[in-house]
């Protein structure tokens, strides 16, 4: 069974203060009413996408991998990913290793899941590998790749 846990935002912000070396949203977590100008900090991605919504002043996102529990990702775990989302936002995007997706035949899954969460087309961004922080400020979602 595909497995997406989620975390509190208290949980998120003591990760950016522990001694731990895997900050901020780890791989098949997802994250629920982050305020916008805080963001989500993603853990590194090498094959992972990310989701993130964005309702008024707050941010949701889930870390996806293609396979948790040894299970490997469908359109069957598409209402637990909406679940945390949403369909209902003011906007929305899907960033990440976008390729390895496609190269794993996940393309179908990929455009099955913008539509039920109400993702336009031009809302993909197929970045590389790396850890990524997002934030929306006066009207548009940054990213940063960051280091630790």
């Amino acid at each position: 069974m595909y497995v997406i846990n989620e975390i509190t935002v208290e949980t998120l912000k003591d990760r950016e203060t522990e001694g731990d070396n895997i900050k901020g949203l780890k791989e098949s977590e997802g994250v629920k009413n982050v305020p916008s100008t805080e963001g989500i900090r993603f853990s590194k991605f090498t094959s992972c996408i990310g989701i993130i919504s964005k309702k008024h002043d707050l941010l949701n996102g889930v870390h996806l991998c293609i396979y948790s529990n040894g299970t490997k990702i469908s359109g069957a775990d598409i209402p637990n990913i909406k679940a945390i989302i949403g369909d209902d936002h003011d906007d929305a995007f899907i960033f990440g290793m976008v390729s390895v997706w496609e190269g794993s035949g996940l393309r179908g899954f990929l455009d099955t899941l913008k539509t039920e969460l109400s993702i336009s087309e031009d809302k993909e961004y197929p970045w590389g590998d790396g850890r990524y922080i997002i934030r929306y400020t006066d009207g548009f979602f940054y990213s940063e790749n960051i280091i630790w």
